[in-house]
């Protein structure tokens, strides 16, 4: 009896752990890049991610500050960036074993929010060439502000 009673503690564990980790995974990381006191949502602009793609790609730099763990796909999660209004500059990185780095400059407004999206769209039947775009667009107008330019 005690071995059957062991035996399902562990499974129990198990199935805890497993949901814990694929939970996690769905949860954005906020990242604060300013330093001072904590600011109102009406002071700082906002920047999460789209990914309308098969490709795997994150964020690697905001200004100066290394970012690490912020993207789409692959062992980086979703993410929310809370920085204050301004001129700014992103940088990206795709996935995979040949990896493409962009960047893009863009002005951001206090209370604003903003969306890195990442469109793949095919260019023949057959799914083996393809057009990438990135861009960041104001979520409230759904206006285009600024395209990533890849190196």
């Amino acid at each position: 009896m005690e071995k059957r009673k062991h035996s399902w503690r562990i499974r129990w564990s198990f199935f805890l752990l497993t949901t814990m980790i694929l939970l996690c995974g769905c949860i954005p990381s906020h990242f604060r890049l300013y330093t001072g006191p904590n600011l109102p949502e009406a002071e700082l602009a906002t920047l999460s991610i789209e990914n309308i793609s098969s490709f795997r790609f994150s964020i690697v730099q905001f200004d100066e500050r290394k970012i690490s763990g912020c993207g789409a796909g692959g062992l980086t999660g979703p993410c929310i960036l809370h920085f204050l209004p301004g001129e700014h500059e992103l940088q990206v990185r795709t996935g995979g074993l040949f990896a493409d780095f962009g960047s893009t400059k863009f002005t951001a407004e206090a209370g604003k929010a903003y969306c890195l999206r990442c469109e793949q769209e095919a260019t023949d039947p057959a799914y083996t060439t393809y057009n990438l775009e990135m861009f960041i667009v104001e979520l409230s107008s759904g206006r285009r502000i600024s395209t990533v330019i890849w190196k």
